[in-house]
């Protein structure tokens, strides 16, 4: 049977390598983290992270091991969770996923009758084939570079700009995931780089590509740098090649939205009213 601990210094040992580095970092500066592991024979098999503030507590992150999955699991646990942060007075809890990402959360979020608010931030994924054949990539490719061919100057401008964003690249390598730089493309405007368009690749081949930093009032511009980053790769990488793409901007969402012909999964914000537990007691203590 498993169960959930909170969890702190030497136990965090057991946990660490099921916790993102970006969410390490951050606690270091950030003392709203709670930790607790998930445990089943003595073994740390997966871990939920929460972040509180005066009245609201928010699912950070959730991972439980593959083998483990399709049990109920991570669900027994957020039922406890909430009721714990119910009993210590918390209002509400809060989920930010994407339901492409994280079905299992979207589920339990449905099954749980957690109000759900739809955001412009959105995750694609296709094959170069299937965006080769759409004819709405602009063929007047305006003010773009690949970051490859950035001067150091314009290098560092852009670096500056995009750590103040909280994204720290160090020796062109992310902290989280190794970019291709090569194909990584930087919007210009008068020869100063004002937008990143940064791409990764996972260990199977997959090409993982998010826009990071817009500071241009063009409208054009992530037209121009979407449709820079396909010719690039088009050129670069065979057609089957699939493609992942993680949009914050409402209108690049938009933008490739009419040029793949296909919505985006958008990210969800979902809320759950702890007085619930009190008055309905339809979340069970297990």
């Amino acid at each position: 049977m498993s169960y959930i601990k909170e969890i702190n210094g030497n136990e965090m040992d057991k946990f660490i390598e099921y916790i993102p580095n970006s969410i390490i970092i951050d606690s270091l500066t950030n003392d709203n983290y709670i930790y607790y592991g998930i445990v089943e024979d003595n073994e740390a098999i997966g871990v939920i992270v929460m972040e509180t503030d005066s009245e609201n507590v928010e699912l950070t992150y959730a991972y439980v091991l593959p083998v483990y999955r399709g049990r109920g699991i991570m669900s027994r646990a957020l039922n406890q969770l909430i009721v714990v942060y119910w009993y210590k007075g918390y209002q509400n809890l809060h989920m930010s996923y994407n339901p492409k990402l994280a079905p299992s959360i979207d589920k339990y979020a449905d099954t749980n009758e957690f109000v759900k608010i739809e955001l412009d931030n959105a995750y694609f994924e296709f094959s170069l084939q299937v965006a080769s054949e759409s004819k709405l990539w602009s063929k007047k490719i305006l003010h773009t570079r690949r970051m490859s061919e950035l001067d150091e100057s314009q290098k560092q401008i852009l670096y500056a700009a995009i750590e103040d964003l909280g994204i720290e690249i160090f020796n062109e390598i992310d902290t989280d995931r190794g970019y291709l730089i090569n194909q990584s493309i930087v919007y210009m405007n008068n020869e100063v780089p004002e937008g990143l368009l940064i791409v990764g690749q996972d260990e199977n081949g997959k090409l993982d590509a998010e826009l990071v930093y817009l500071k241009s009032k063009d409208v054009m511009a992530p037209y121009y740098m979407i449709s820079a980053l396909h010719e690039n790769l088009e050129n670069d990488y065979p057609l089957e090649t699939i493609v992942s793409f993680y949009s914050k901007n409402g209108y690049m969402t938009g933008v490739l939205e009419k040029i793949l012909g296909t919505k985006g999964y958008r990210e969800i914000i979902a809320r759950y009213d702890l007085s619930r537990v009190a008055i309905y007691s339809d979340i069970p203590i297990v």
